[in-house]
C-alpha cells in the first residue's frame, strides 16, 4: 500500500499507520522484487513459496542445499506456484571436496 498510494492507513495487530507516506515510490512495478533468505523448513521456505521473487541460502553443504530445494518445491506445489518462477541463489562458502578420483567426486556432488 505504501508503494502504490499517496497516503496509507493501516490498522493491524502489531502496528498502525495513519496517513503514512512513502516517497519516492519504487520504479519497479508493481513493487521491488521480494527477496527472502534463510533455510527454515517450517516457516521460511513456506513463506518463500507464497511470496518471494528471489531466495538466497548461505553456507549450506550441497546435499542439504538439494534437500532444501525439494522442500521448497513441495511448498510451491502446495501453494499452486511454479517453482521455476523463484530466482534461487546459494553462497556455498568455501567448501572443499576431497576424492580419490573423478568417479568418487561425481558421486559426492550428485
Amino acid at each position: 500500500m505504501l508503494w502504490t498510494r499517496d497516503q496509507t492507513n493501516y490498522d493491524g495487530e502489531f502496528y498502525k499507520l495513519k496517513e503514512a507516506v512513502c516517497e519516492p515510490k519504487p520504479l519497479q512495478k508493481p513493487h521491488p522484487p521480494i527477496t527472502i533468505g534463510g533455510s527454515g523448513e517450517k516457516l521460511t521456505l513456506r513463506v518463500t513459496a507464497q511470496y518471494a521473487d528471489r531466495f538466497d541460502w548461505a553456507y549450506l553443504p550441497l546435499p542439504l542445499y538439494k534437500h532444501k530445494l525439494n522442500v521448497l518445491r513441495n511448498y510451491c506445489t502446495n501453494a499452486g506456484r511454479n517453482f521455476q518462477e523463484i530466482e534461487k541463489s546459494c553462497w556455498p562458502g568455501s567448501q572443499i571436496f576431497v576424492a580419490r578420483d573423478q568417479q568418487m567426486l561425481d558421486a559426492k556432488l550428485s
